[in-house]
């Protein structure tokens, strides 16, 4: 496949695949991982009783000296999930948290003032319920 032309170039043909030279595009298309898939209303809906329940169990453990162990075996108990089946993540003074079936995902966070939030969402492209962090 060869490059799409820049905008000082002829067009190709029509329907002809080409790879972007746009720099925002090509941003987007090295990010696309991070897309989450989409979910319909009555999975997001389904799951939000899991969102609150794990928000509860996470508000328990903000600002308390629980560890990964405990604040993963929270989530899900939260979740109805294993253990090992919950991705945690600790970034700075945040710990982010994520867990799910399927395509539909629970994610939350603990942020540096101790406050819990969870949100239902679909899973990302690469199939994580946490977007990657890439960077190189």
């Amino acid at each position: 496949m060869r490059y799409c032309p820049a905008p000082n170039e002829p067009p190709l043909e029509t329907q002809t695949p080409c790879i972007s030279q746009d720099p925002a595009q090509k941003y987007a298309e090295n990010h696309g991982y991070r897309r989450q898939m989409a979910i319909t209303e009555e999975q997001r809906a389904g799951a939000q009783g899991e969102a609150e329940a794990l928000a509860r169990a996470l508000r328990g453990l903000a600002g308390t000296s629980a560890g990964e162990a405990e604040v993963r075996a929270a989530a899900a108990a939260a979740l109805g999930l294993e253990a090992h089946r919950i991705e945690y993540r600790e970034r700075g003074p945040y710990i982010e948290l994520g867990g799910g079936e399927g395509k539909v995902c629970v994610n939350a966070l603990i942020d540096e003032q101790n406050r819990t939030t969870a949100e239902v969402a679909g899973r990302t492209m690469d199939g994580t319920c946490l977007p990657g962090l890439g960077g190189h």
